[in-house]
C-alpha cells in the first residue's frame, strides 16, 4: 500500500472507517478499565496486533483478534459489575472551525512579523560583516579609518544592544549609523 499509488475503493476506506471507530471504542474501554486498576497489559497488546492488522489491510485477522477481544473486556466489566461508558465522537460545527482557522491565520502573521524582524536583524549583522571587510581592504591600501573604525565600533556596540533588545528602534538607528560608515567609507575611497 506504501507506493500503490492509485485510489483506495470506497469500499475499503469504509472499512478501514469502520474499524477504527471499533478500535478507538475498544481502547476508551481500556483506558476506563485502567482507571479501575485493573490489569489490561494482554488486552492491550491483542489491541495493538488488531490495529497493526488494520493497518495492513487484514481484515480477516482483525476480526480474529476483535472476536477474542469483546469476551475479555466483556468478562472483566462484569467482574466489576459496571458497564462501560460508550465513546462519543464530538463533531466541530462550521463557526468554531472557521473561528479556530481565523485565530491560526492570526498566530501565523505574528510569526511571520517575527521572522521578518529576524530577518533585519540577520541583515544588519551581515551588512556589519561586510563593512568590516571593506574597512579592512581599505586600510591595507594606507588611508587613515581611524574616525571610522571609531564609529565601527559604536555600530558594533549598537548592533549587539539590537540583538539583545530586538527593539524596532534601536535597529533603525543602527541602520542610519551603518549607511552614515558606508557614505564614509565611499568617500575615503575617492
Amino acid at each position: 500500500m506504501l507506493h500503490n499509488h492509485a485510489k483506495l475503493p470506497d469500499k475499503e476506506l469504509i472499512s478501514y472507517q469502520e474499524y477504527n471507530t471499533i478500535l478507538e471504542d475498544l481502547n476508551y474501554q481500556v483506558e476506563q478499565l485502567k482507571d479501575y486498576k485493573v490489569d489490561t497489559l494482554d488486552i492491550e497488546l491483542e489491541l495493538k496486533l488488531t490495529s497493526a492488522k488494520i493497518k495492513q489491510g487484514q481484515f480477516n485477522l482483525a476480526d480474529i483478534y476483535l472476536e477474542s477481544l469483546n469476551p475479555k473486556l466483556s468478562s472483566e466489566w462484569t467482574k466489576l459489575g459496571k458497564k462501560p461508558l460508550k465513546l462519543e465522537t464530538r463533531k466541530l460545527n462550521k463557526e468554531e472551525i472557521m473561528k479556530n482557522v481565523a485565530k491560526a491565520i492570526e498566530e501565523r502573521k505574528k510569526y511571520s512579523s517575527k521572522e521578518e524582524k529576524l530577518d533585519d536583524f540577520k541583515q544588519l549583522e551581515v551588512n556589519l560583516r561586510t563593512l568590516k571587510k571593506k574597512l579592512e581592504e581599505i586600510k591595507s591600501t594606507g588611508i587613515n579609518t581611524s574616525l571610522i573604525e571609531i564609529k565601527l565600533k559604536e555600530l558594533e556596540k549598537q548592533n549587539k544592544r539590537v540583538l539583545e533588545t530586538k527593539n524596532k528602534l534601536d535597529l533603525d538607528e543602527a541602520k542610519k549609523m551603518l549607511k552614515t560608515i558606508q557614505d564614509e567609507l565611499a568617500k575615503s575611497t575617492k
